[in-house]
């Protein structure tokens, strides 16, 4: 009894504590800081910024926000991971995005509608 007692509160504190949440917020390339353009005009000549996304991942309590944008030039792609600050900007590939863009955005609580018209109770 006591083995599965203090197995189940260390799974507990074990989940509580290595717990992650991601959230993916679609933005457009026209909202981005000012930085991660200007940052593409110095190291990507030619490209433009095509698509981008906010990533704000919570690990352990610590939370950390950075950006993937997709940079095109014709037919050459390139993504680029931006820390919030600007302060780090990196060249990765589709594989290191791909996790990120298979997550659903977060869903704003609608209120439900009334099945039943007005006048009909």
């Amino acid at each position: 009894m006591k083995t599965t007692l203090l197995t189940i509160i260390v799974a507990f504190f074990t989940t509580v504590c290595f717990s992650q949440t991601t959230v993916k917020t679609d933005i457009k390339p026209i909202n981005l800081p000012r930085c991660m353009p200007e940052w593409a005009k110095k190291n990507l000549v030619g490209y433009n910024p095509e698509k981008a996304m906010k990533i704000e991942e919570t690990k352990s309590g610590n939370k950390m926000t950075f950006y993937f944008v997709l940079f095109l030039k014709k037919a050459e792609k390139q993504w680029v991971k931006f820390s919030a600050d600007c302060t780090s900007a990196t060249k990765v590939t589709q594989a290191v995005v791909d996790p990120y863009i298979a997550l659903e955005p977060p869903v704003p609580n609608k209120k439900k509608a009334d099945p039943t018209p007005p006048g009909k109770n």
